[in-house]
């Protein structure tokens, strides 16, 4: 009878020394390498980074860019959502505007498999002084989705839209090849306390020409609302 004791809990251990084994094995493949993250100051304000899943496992993964001058955060940049293979580089690329020119401090945060890289650089940034030549036409909110209609006089190539969002908020950044008569789709997401106004920042890749707006977000109803927050409740991208 000891022995057949023995074998029964020697069994009911077994199961705990092999999730102990998994829960190890786990943290180890889970990993992520930021092998590139600086800012570039030319025309329109940028951060360049690439990531490296450097595990055995997929992941998806979002970065957040949060910068600080001396005493408080002045900004928060999301990069989309990305499916990342074992062994890809994924490279991301999310703009600014500083209001003033001076000494900043980017906090990155990189989300992955449930876990955060985080990393901080110093650096100068410059603020633009491009002309005033981007206008908001119509602004419409979906469930997470805003579409802008940006208008300007001069066809200023690439322009970007920076929506600065509010705190608790998140909202990825858009991009306009023709800047003349254009839209763009963005992805948000938003707590319950909508609508809200926002600011937006809408300027050239080059620096020549920068606005800023301020917009209402106010989410759409009806048929066509349901339709569009079915398909982007399908991407799953936000």
């Amino acid at each position: 009878m000891k022995f057949s004791y023995a074998i029964v809990a020697l069994l009911f251990a077994a199961p705990a020394v092999f999730a102990l084994n998994v829960d190890l094995s786990i943290t180890k493949i889970f990993t992520v390498d930021a092998t590139y993250f600086a800012y570039n100051d030319s025309g329109l304000g940028h951060f360049d980074l690439e990531l490296f899943n450097s595990g055995s496992l997929p992941y998806i993964a979002q970065i957040r860019i949060d910068i600080y001058n001396s005493t408080d955060r002045v900004f928060t940049a999301w990069s989309d959502k990305r499916q990342m293979a074992p062994g890809s580089h994924e490279p991301f690329r999310e703009y600014w505007s500083p209001a003033s020119s001076g000494q900043y401090t980017a906090r990155l945060r990189a989300y992955y498999g449930g876990e955060i890289l985080e990393q901080e650089m110093n650096f100068t940034a410059s603020a633009l002084s491009g002309a005033d030549e981007f206008n908001i036409t119509e602004t419409k909110a979906y469930g997470n989705l805003v579409k802008f209609d940006i208008a300007s006089p001069k066809d200023a190539g690439m322009a970007i839209i920076i929506p600065q969002a509010p705190q608790g908020w998140v909202f990825t950044q858009g991009a306009l090849n023709s800047s003349t008569a254009s839209s763009a789709w963005i992805f948000y997401q938003a707590p319950a306390n909508v609508p809200a106004s926002i600011n937006v920042v809408i300027a050239s890749t080059d620096g020549r020409y920068v606005s800023q707006r301020t917009v209402q977000i106010k989410r759409e109803t009806g048929l066509s609302a349901m339709i569009i927050d079915m398909i982007s409740g399908m991407l799953g991208r936000v």
